[in-house]
């Protein structure tokens, strides 16, 4: 399963780094996308539609107010069906939220760290 991470900040890296395989990852600092797919033997990619159009599993890594718009780009990008996890800090969003967040064909998983 390839593992796609939009976000390269501290809660990807702790994911990524917990999983102990390769991922892909992209991030708005591309230098921070890099220095984790380094760290980890992944693959930094240019953007978070990318990420939605090569992973099986998208992770979306950032902060609650940001979630719907990382989340429209990587729906609109993912032709395959991934399943898609947002993590974040912050009140936990209902999984009909998290639904509306996902256009299709991204299936949603919400996992609130």
């Amino acid at each position: 399963m390839r593992i796609g991470l939009i976000g390269a900040g501290s809660m990807a890296s702790a994911l990524a780094r917990g999983w102990g395989e390769p991922v892909l990852v992209a991030d708005a600092v591309p230098e921070r996308a890099r220095a984790l797919a380094e760290e980890v033997g992944g693959t930094a990619l240019g953007s978070g539609a990318e990420v939605a159009e090569q992973a099986d599993l998208v992770v979306l890594c950032h902060k609650p107010a940001q979630l719907a718009e990382v989340a429209a780009e990587a729906g609109s990008a993912s032709a395959r069906g991934a399943n898609a996890s947002c993590t974040s800090t912050g009140s936990p969003q209902p999984r009909a939220s998290a639904t509306a967040m996902f256009p299709a064909p991204i299936s949603p998983i919400c996992m609130v760290i």
